[in-house]
């Protein structure tokens, strides 16, 4: 013997709990789903980011390369200057030396033949010398 009045409270009772069963597996359901698109959200604000990062880095990087290989001429010119400037002067230095050389070796030639004429005059007067004091010696000789 029941009461029809207390079945029905009953039911609705029992559905009332269904629905709040219900209502909370769908709420958390939905604070599943949110919680998986926020993470979503975030790594692919953080994804964006680190690409937008690596970007950056990688125009700073042809940026750099462009500067360097406008630069690489200048740098070039720059160091064929300065091996013609250092061979300019060595060849100038070399220049320098061969006229001293051969300054050194007119002058040493200059000194031999002054030296061969000295010499030479010394054997004539020594001849001379020689020859009268011959000729002296044959006329005191009896």
């Amino acid at each position: 013997m029941s009461d029809p009045t207390l079945t029905a409270i009953q039911g609705v009772r029992t559905d009332v709990g269904a629905l709040r069963a219900e209502t909370a597996a769908s709420i958390q359901a939905l604070r599943e789903d949110l919680s998986a698109r926020l993470d979503t959200t975030v790594s692919r604000r953080e994804h964006e980011a680190e690409v937008r990062r690596i970007d950056a880095e990688s125009r700073a990087t042809r940026e750099a390369m462009a500067t360097l290989e406008s630069q690489a001429d200048a740098r070039l010119l720059a160091a064929h200057a300065a091996i013609e400037a250092g061979d300019a002067a060595v060849r100038a230095r070399l220049e320098e030396v061969e006229r001293k050389r051969g300054a050194a070796l007119e002058a040493a030639e200059v000194r031999r033949r002054e030296d061969r004429r000295y010499l030479a005059s010394w054997m004539v007067g020594a001849v001379s010398a020689a020859t009268a004091v011959t000729a002296l010696v044959t006329r005191l000789s009896p």
